[in-house]
């Protein structure tokens, strides 16, 4: 009996290591996924700062080409300026179409 009892004590031991390890590792990627997760919140919130400011550059950079401040001779920067005035025209014309839409004066659109 003796045989036995050592024998189950010695799975029990095991079956513990065993859990021991599963769960440390476990925890391990748990801390990991944590750690990862924060990065990317933080990368999330530095890339959405990094966009208002190319976006408070490029106003200030069309505004100032609008007034003759700067002149930019780049056929590239022409056309996306263009579109941009287009974008704001669009813009404008779906403006006015919801508020004629909200005014029930919708008729023709």
């Amino acid at each position: 009996m003796q045989y036995s009892d050592n024998k189950n004590t010695s799975c029990k031991r095991e079956e513990k290591s065993n859990f021991s390890t599963l769960f440390s590792s476990l925890l391990e990627s748990v801390k990991k996924t944590i750690l990862v997760g924060k990065k990317m919140i933080s990368a999330s919130y530095t890339t959405s700062c990094l966009n208002k400011a190319y976006q408070e550059l490029g106003l200030l950079l069309i505004d100032a080409m609008k007034r003759k401040e700067i002149s930019w001779d780049n056929p590239h920067v022409c056309e996306i300026v263009k579109n941009i005035d287009r974008y704001n025209i669009d813009l404008h014309v779906f403006e006015e179409q919801i508020r004629r839409i909200k005014s029930g004066s919708a008729k023709g659109l």
